[in-house]
């Protein structure tokens, strides 16, 4: 999802794909940044992080707060841990989470 194309409106995403067929550059996934205001709740909702984890979505700075929707769509609650060890104790725990480690293993 990182490689899809941000717009801020549908006419954007419409515009845009409109391009893409006249010049016949391929296709390309759009995620629309007014359809993404619902996740407003859940970016400001205190998220517990399991121990020795942080969340992912935290640890990024957009240019914009007006950004931050997108980047929960795509990265939702995906929690960072410092090995393969704690990546695998929280992924697969009593609470499962999507985990990524600092080496790059998804859990």
């Amino acid at each position: 999802q990182l490689d899809f194309l941000a717009v801020h409106t549908v006419e954007d995403a419409e515009m845009c794909i409109k391009f893409l067929k006249e010049k016949r550059l391929g296709s390309a996934t759009f995620v629309v940044l007014d359809k993404q205001q619902h996740l407003w709740d859940r970016i400001q909702n205190n998220f517990r992080c399991p121990e020795n984890t942080k969340r992912l979505f935290d640890l990024i700075s957009p240019n914009k707060k007006d950004y931050l929707p997108l980047f929960y769509y795509c990265l939702g609650n995906t929690l960072v841990a410092p090995n393969t060890k704690v990546a695998n104790e929280v992924g697969y725990g009593e609470n499962r989470h999507k985990v990524v480690t600092l080496q790059g293993t998804i859990v």
